[in-house]
């Protein structure tokens, strides 16, 4: 039987609290520190040649429990290869905590720190400490084997109604790793890390394709487009993002239809019709206002006429728990009217303000090519 096979049988189930300035507790009914690696020593045949252990390969050096070492090592893999993972309030594919919960992991780790302990303080020989490290070691590498499997699995649906089952998986995986980086484990660590990276981009390909068939929040995307840019995956998920805007209304006689697919800034279609019909399109900056142009045609007379104005967008906070404001009010202004009859051209200025549309928003994304009016 594996060495680390036998050691869950040994540790059996057990409660274990953890806390940063006590990176592992050991459980209360371990008895006295030296019960378990003493209890695997013996039950593991004793083998030779190179050690099989990472930790052992660094003579436990990282693995010293609560060292000033160990410590900053933790804080720098954190600041340094999770920053795009780390708690935050946005909604993307961020751990829920830096805390370990996983109970055979902690068993692990505690097991790592107790038999590095007596293997510096010469209280067990080198090849047995070797073996019980190695199997301490398989334990972390199949936790995060199986459960990285298992977010793959789910990933790969990129559906968002599964975000928050993957950030438990995550948050696992990724106090792992904190963890290893706190023990010496480097290797684990890495290894962890590169689940979290395999996870988002898993999840990132599959949702920018089923996204459109999916109703959510838009800053969802745009909180992954974030941490995808932060892992440098060159997976681009904005147009997730996009929603078709529409505003409808009339005014001068003029009945108005616009329409736009993308975050509300940028290219809107407009159409008219009443006493003539036409078509035209309006640009608008980040900062919400732009200008619009129409162009309205009658064959019959030979005659055209071309408005041109300024358009801008209001907003309104959002219903919910948070202030965060949606686009709410388009308003039109025209200020030039243009007659082309018979290869003659009049220009007029014109003064046509206080138009302003309710604007409606998709609740699923759209596709620029597929808009239609």
């Amino acid at each position: 039987m594996p060495a680390y096979r036998r050691l869950a049988l040994l540790l059996g189930p057990r409660t274990l609290t953890r806390s940063f300035a006590n990176p592992i507790a050991p459980p209360a009914s371990l008895g006295p520190a030296l019960a378990l690696p003493l209890a695997l020593a013996l039950a593991t045949p004793a083998v030779s040649g190179a050690q099989e252990s990472y930790a052992m390969r660094a003579e436990c050096k990282g693995a010293v429990r609560n060292s000033p070492e160990s410590r900053a090592a933790a804080e720098r893999f954190v600041s340094q290869r999770l920053q795009a993972f780390v708690p935050k309030p946005e909604q993307s594919l961020r751990l829920k905590s830096l805390e370990l919960q996983a109970q055979q992991v902690l068993n692990a780790f505690y097991g790592i720190n107790v038999t590095c302990e007596q293997y510096l303080y010469g209280k067990m020989p080198q090849a047995d400490a070797d073996r019980s490290l190695s199997g301490y070691e398989r334990t972390i590498a199949d936790f995060l084997h199986d459960l990285g499997s298992e977010t793959s699995v789910l990933a790969a649906r990129g559906q968002v109604t599964d975000m928050e089952a993957i950030r438990k998986q995550m948050t696992d995986v990724g106090t792992t790793a904190r963890q290893s980086a706190l023990a010496g484990e480097e290797e684990l660590a890495e290894e962890a890390r590169q689940k979290l990276v395999n996870a988002v981009v898993t999840f990132s390909g599959a949702f920018r394709e089923a996204c459109f068939d999916q109703t959510f929040d838009p800053r969802i995307a745009m909180a992954l487009e974030r941490q995808n840019e932060l892992l440098g995956t060159g997976i681009d998920v904005t147009p997730c993002a996009n929603r078709k805007f529409s505003a409808d209304g009339t005014g001068g006689e003029i009945v108005w239809h616009f329409t736009h697919c993308g975050p509300g800034y940028g290219d809107w279609k407009i159409e008219t019709s009443g006493p003539l019909t036409g078509k035209g399109t309006g640009s608008i900056a980040p900062d919400l206002k732009g200008t619009w142009s129409v162009a309205e045609d009658n064959p019959e007379r030979d005659v055209r006429v071309t408005y041109s104005g300024n358009l801008s967008l209001t907003m309104k906070p959002r219903q919910g728990p948070d202030d965060v404001p949606v686009i709410d009010q388009l308003f039109v202004q025209a200020t030039e009217s243009t007659v082309t009859s018979a290869g003659e051209v009049f220009r007029t200025p014109v003064d046509l303000s206080g138009l302003r549309f309710v604007v409606k928003a998709s609740d699923k994304p759209c596709r620029p090519e597929e808009e239609s009016h």
